[in-house]
């Protein structure tokens, strides 16, 4: 599930991206903790504090987190050293798209599913291992 959080000087590029995000074939809807947030952020929006709540609340809930910028904008302490994609010189869905099939937003696995089976892998070589070492002992 994809959700699009922005702040009322970004709403045109917000509604642009869902209407994208849905002719693409996307599913948009509330933020899960498995899904992808797009946070559409400029200089102005960035100061907005239901939006910077919206966002960390997403990072604590395990949300992916995809920054879409307007306008060049100075990132907060808390989003520093995260990519952004710029929207500066025009609209792009190509890259957001890109980025959004990186993040396994339309198909396939979230990192937090893919984790968990190399996990169950992981256990399950061991078990036979173990067991492999067991009857040979017995």
């Amino acid at each position: 599930m994809i959700a699009i959080a922005y702040a009322a000087p970004d709403k045109a590029l917000a509604e642009r991206l869902a209407n994208d995000l849905t002719a693409a074939g996307y599913p948009l809807g509330e933020i899960t903790g498995q899904g992808v947030l797009i946070a559409v952020i400029s200089p102005e929006g960035i100061l907005d504090k239901d939006l910077n709540n919206t966002i960390q609340s997403a990072l604590r809930k395990g949300t992916r987190l995809v920054l879409v910028e307007s306008a060049p904008t100075e990132l907060p302490p808390t989003l520093v050293g995260r990519s952004v994609i710029s929207m500066a010189n025009g609209h792009s869905f190509e890259r957001v798209q890109a980025v959004l099939e990186g993040t396994s937003a339309k198909k396939g696995l979230s990192l937090k599913a893919r984790n968990r089976r190399i996990g169950i892998i992981f256990g399950a070589a061991l078990l036979a291992l173990f067991g492999g070492y067991t009857w040979i002992w017995l």
